[in-house]
């Protein structure tokens, strides 16, 4: 019995994926533990689900690399706007474009 995905004449893509990304920053304790470091990785779509519950875009990036990292919530919150910057840009093809730039030109 032949399955409707074995059909060759079916379009076929692999996708690789997004390789991992460490990013350092100066170190910041939490709860006897030293963090200076995270690494960045494919969000599932389950992690985005669950940021997208949250109501503001900075409660949404918080809880995405809360998911990512599983840095805990404190450390995420202590992290420099610079690290913030660098993980939405590493975020970008994964999420929707901002309401205000979804129009297109």
């Amino acid at each position: 019995m032949s399955h409707e995905n074995d059909d060759p004449s079916i379009a076929e893509e692999t996708i690789e994926g997004i390789a991992p990304l460490r990013l350092r920053f100066r170190p910041i304790e939490y709860n006897g533990t030293s963090y200076s470091a995270l690494v960045l990785r494919e969000p599932t779509a389950d992690d985005l689900l669950k940021a997208d519950e949250k109501k503001q875009p900075m409660e949404q990036a918080v809880m995405l690399l809360q998911m990512v990292t599983g840095l805990p919530a404190i450390v995420v919150r202590k992290l420099p706007q610079s690290v913030f910057l660098r993980a939405s840009e590493y975020f970008a093809p994964f999420t929707p474009p901002s309401p205000e730039n979804a129009g297109g030109a």
